[in-house]
């Protein structure tokens, strides 16, 4: 009885509507946060679909997308989804009431491949037209957005000294890169602290003479986002201090940041997402 009332009903709804009455589907509120985002980094896009039109629509069956609306990256706000565009979500259809609304939420990371730097995440409800509207040209909203490419970012997560090797004292560093891009020439430098600020030598094997070239290289580190690896090193001190002395030192990866060491060469190598987060202090005798 009741869903005989309730079809009669709707029937005298439909019966009541003007034969040129049409509905007139918009995006009437698009937010997205954080605006400025790394690839990878999820975002929270929040959209209402508005009928402002005299007729309710309904969601379409299976393989129709009418009421959805199609969220994408853009490099304009007039590009079209198909040009270009990188499609990142899609509002779920619903049944749009005359002067009614459908809310989404989509959380969704940064795809990589989109438009790089400036750009737009823009919504497009009805984007294949399956719905006869009175204005067809309200269906899109766009709202500014800034993709970054992602970073490493290279933090210490510990150390152990260990044994000495001609005037090189062994040094065993943890490091682990906790960004979302990979780093693949970042250098681990060693500084004193006194008397003065200043590099000490690093190598990737043990020294014969405090003086002079190394018999091996710098010591270079490479890491995938989220890998953590165990790097072994020998430091050597000037020839003027003390065997045996203990000092200050400070150990850093991916070298030191021109804005934080001005007085000191340029050893950076990679561009991170947290440029004073890659030092630690340790006090450690001179062999």
């Amino acid at each position: 009885m009741i869903r005989g009332l309730v079809v009669a009903a709707l029937a005298l709804v439909a019966s009541a509507a003007p034969a040129w009455a049409l509905p007139d589907l918009e995006i009437s509120e698009l937010r997205v946060a954080p605006f400025n985002a790394e690839v990878g980094e999820e975002i929270t896009i929040e959209m209402t679909i508005r009928n402002r039109g005299d007729m309710p629509v309904r969601a379409p069956g299976p393989g129709f997308v009418s009421t959805s609306a199609d969220l994408a990256i853009l490099r304009t706000q007039t590009t079209a989804f198909y040009e270009g565009a990188y499609l990142i979500g899609r509002g779920v259809p619903e049944d749009i009431a005359v002067g009614g609304v459908s809310r989404h939420t989509i959380r969704v990371p940064v795809p990589a491949g989109g438009p790089a730097n400036a750009g737009y995440i823009c919504a497009e409800v009805d984007r294949n037209n399956g719905v006869r509207e009175a204005n067809e040209t309200n269906n899109r909203r766009c709202v500014n957005f800034h993709a970054r490419a992602a970073k490493a970012n290279l933090v210490i997560r510990g150390y152990a000294i260990s044994g000495v090797s001609g005037v090189s004292r062994r040094l065993r560093v943890t490091i682990e890169n906790v960004g979302r891009g990979a780093s693949v020439n970042s250098r681990l430098d060693v500084f004193a602290l006194a008397p003065r600020r200043w590099p000490l030598l690093v190598s990737t094997c043990a020294r014969t003479s405090r003086t002079g070239p190394a018999p091996c290289g710098a010591v270079w580190v490479a890491l995938a986002p989220g890998e953590r690896r165990i790097v072994d090193a020998w430091v050597t001190f000037p020839a003027d201090v003390a065997s045996g002395s203990r000092r200050d030192i400070e150990i850093y990866v991916d070298g030191c940041h021109p804005p934080l060491e001005p007085t000191l060469p340029a050893f950076c190598r990679v561009d991170e997402t947290n440029e004073t987060d890659n030092a630690r202090r340790i006090s450690i005798a001179a062999p």
